[in-house]
């Protein structure tokens, strides 16, 4: 398939859920039954589980999970013995790989039943403070890309996410059960583990909170690489990791265009911090993942895959720019932002994957036309 083609595919793919997303959330303030929920989840993430289970050869890393999956399927004794510490991930594969005997596209498709389910789930908990149709948008711009990439870390990003419902609800040990599944699926989950502790030191010293939060926040990035590089060194957990830190610590190799991008889309919704404070979700811990990304993306100047762990804090964006939108009563200003965010969101993603080709995501191919 030619790289056109399948960017028109992409998009095709996008906008029918996308649209099944906005007859949902026309609904979102009335009763509906399971039954209806059902078809319209599955209306909404069908075209996603065909384009994200049915490819071949999309993805950079697209034949090394492949290589996984089957490694683990056949017992291989060093696959098991290197991700003993993601024993969920290790048993999702192979189970998989029982049921379908093998099959190269039973991974992929399970993965992505998962995944789309999942995210259904969470934007469905949140549903009546943002707008599904944006949510689903930025979604498929930023982070599906880099999901056909990092498959087990999309789905922990994915758990995660689903489980911040229980931070706003207090339920800590549930939340700590989100988290613990994450991680077992892959290890970089276990930061999500600050997404509630920032929400207990809140409540307890919350008069200090913001003063803390900035100096906290200040003094990270020059401390983070210096915990991941002891912890790769002698925290067997995270060995495996140590072949992505780089050796010029405090030295910035180049521009970082994702850190200028999402800089300027913070930036704007400090235009609109007051309407983000009205939330019942709390503006403080929506302004800690907003820094934490940033972070992440500084990060990703010194650590190659420093740049993976922003998307456990992309939700935080997201979901403020989504619940602004809700809030504006002006209709000339709703459709100036969505203006704003269709050519944004759209040229971010037709220049890091159409033309950039990064995560090598096209040409995409199917892979029942393939064999």
């Amino acid at each position: 398939m030619r790289n056109i083609d399948s960017y028109i595919l992409y998009m095709f793919s996008f906008l029918i859920s996308i649209l099944g997303s906005w007859q949902y959330d026309k609904k979102k303030n009335k009763v509906i039954s399971i039954y209806a929920k059902t078809l319209y989840c599955i209306l909404i993430t069908l075209p996603i589980i065909i384009l994200q289970g049915l490819r071949y050869a999309v993805g950079t890393d697209y034949f090394s999970y492949l290589s996984l999956y089957k490694g683990f399927g056949q017992e291989n004794a060093l696959f098991l013995r290197w991700y003993q510490t993601e024993p969920l991930f290790v048993l999702f594969c192979r189970i998989i790989y029982k049921i379908s005997n093998g099959n190269d596209a039973a991974f992929f498709l399970a993965d992505a039943i998962l995944i789309n389910f999942l995210l259904f789930l969470t934007l469905d908990y949140y549903k009546d403070q943002i707008n599904l149709p944006i949510m689903y948008f930025f979604y498929y711009m930023l982070c599906l890309p880099y999901f056909l990439n990092t498959e087990r870390q999309g789905l922990a990003v994915i758990i995660t996410w689903y489980a911040t419902k229980y931070i706003h609800e207090n339920k800590i040990i549930k939340f700590l059960i989100c988290v613990l599944i994450a991680a077992l699926f892959h290890n970089t989950a276990i930061i999500a583990l600050v997404f509630y502790s920032i929400k207990l030191f809140q409540g307890k010293y919350k008069k200090y909170t913001k003063k803390i939060f900035i100096v906290f926040m200040m003094c990270l990035p020059f401390t983070l690489e210096l915990i991941i590089n002891f912890a790769s060194r002698y925290l067997s957990i995270f060995r495996k990791y140590r072949k992505f830190l780089t050796n010029d610590l405090g030295k910035i190799k180049h521009i970082n265009i994702n850190l200028l991008y999402m800089a300027f889309m913070i930036m704007i919704l400090l235009f609109f911090i007051n309407i983000i404070k009205t939330s019942r979700v709390d503006y403080i811990w929506i302004l800690f993942l907003w820094i934490s990304q940033l972070i992440s993306y500084l990060l990703n100047n010194y650590i190659e895959w420093g740049f993976r762990m922003s998307f456990y804090f992309e939700f935080g964006m997201m979901f403020a720019y989504s619940f602004v939108y809700t809030k504006i009563r002006s209709r000339i200003n709703k459709i100036a932002l969505l203006a704003f965010l269709m050519v944004t969101l759209l040229f971010y993603f037709t220049y890091k994957f159409y033309i950039q080709g990064n995560g090598e995501i096209f040409p995409y191919q199917f892979i029942m036309l393939h064999r």
